[in-house]
C-alpha cells in the first residue's frame, strides 16, 4: 500500500516555483490554480502535490510560449534551439564577429598603458622647449601641440589582429 503524500505548504510551493510567497498566493487566487487542502482547523493551507505539479508545469510552458506540458518533443525542440544558438555563436566567433571579453579587456589594457606611458613622458619631451619660451600663450601652444602629437600617434597605431 502506497504511503500518502504529504501536501506542500504554500511556502514550499512558492520556493519550488521560484516566487515570493506573496506573489505565489496571488497566483493561487487565479482561476485554474490547484485546489488548496484544509488543515485540521478548516484553514486552507496545503497544496496537493500532483495537481500542483501539473499546474506549475502548465504555467512554465505558458511562460515559455509553448502550450504544452513540457512534453519530450517540446524539450527536444528547446534543446535543438539552444544547440542552434550555440552553433551560431561559435560561427560568429570564428568569423571574428564576436571577440571574447578577456581579449577585449587585454587590448584595452594595453592601449591604456601605452597612452599612460606616452602622456607621462610628455614633461621630459617638452620641458626643454618650454624653457626657451617667453609667454604663457607660447607655453600653452607648445603643450597643446605635444598633446595633439601624442593623440595622433595613438590614433595611428595599427590595431593588432
Amino acid at each position: 500500500m502506497a504511503e500518502p503524500v504529504t501536501p506542500l505548504t504554500q511556502a514550499q510551493g512558492a520556493a519550488l516555483a521560484g516566487l515570493s510567497l506573496r506573489h505565489f498566493q496571488r497566483l493561487l487566487a487565479e482561476p485554474g490554480a490547484p485546489p488548496r487542502l484544509e488543515n485540521a482547523i478548516g484553514r486552507q493551507s496545503g497544496l496537493p502535490v500532483e495537481p500542483f505539479a501539473k499546474w506549475l508545469r502548465s504555467r512554465i510552458a505558458a511562460e515559455l510560449g509553448t502550450d504544452e506540458n513540457l512534453s519530450p518533443q517540446a524539450e527536444r525542440a528547446r534543446l535543438d534551439r539552444a544547440r542552434a544558438e550555440l552553433a551560431e555563436l561559435e560561427l560568429s566567433r570564428r568569423r571574428r564577429e564576436l571577440i571574447p571579453v578577456d581579449e577585449v579587456a587585454q587590448a584595452w589594457s594595453e592601449q591604456v598603458t601605452i597612452a599612460k606611458n606616452r602622456l607621462l613622458s610628455l614633461p621630459s619631451r617638452v620641458s626643454s622647449d618650454v624653457l626657451r619660451l617667453k609667454t604663457q600663450r607660447a607655453i600653452e601652444n607648445a603643450l597643446k601641440d605635444a598633446v595633439i602629437q601624442i593623440l595622433t600617434e595613438l590614433s595611428n597605431d595599427p590595431v593588432k589582429p
